[in-house]
């Protein structure tokens, strides 16, 4: 996308023994609207399958990247926008 902005943060939450996400946390983010939209999608999560190490279920910690594009916005009025606004009120 050109001419836009691209924003990113990371969460980090970690899977217990059932598969549940547990502790979501922001670990990097510089936008709050952002940053509250990725730890409302990881809320959302299905439970996971648990991992197993050695035949035992076991905790995970895992980091969920999301990026996002915002488009370019033109805010400028053209002049002749403005005269038929006048005219026309």
């Amino acid at each position: 996308m050109s001419g836009g902005d691209t924003r990113s943060c990371g969460s980090q939450f970690y899977d217990d023994t059932l598969g549940r996400v547990c502790e979501p946390k922001i670990v990097r983010g510089k936008d709050s609207a952002l940053d509250r939209e990725a730890l409302r999608v990881v809320r959302l999560f299905p439970n996971f399958t648990p991992g197993t190490i050695n035949g035992k279920k076991s905790i995970h910690i895992l980091l969920f990247p999301l990026h996002s594009n915002y488009p370019q916005i033109n805010y400028g009025t053209r002049k002749a926008d403005l005269q038929d606004i006048e005219r026309n009120p």
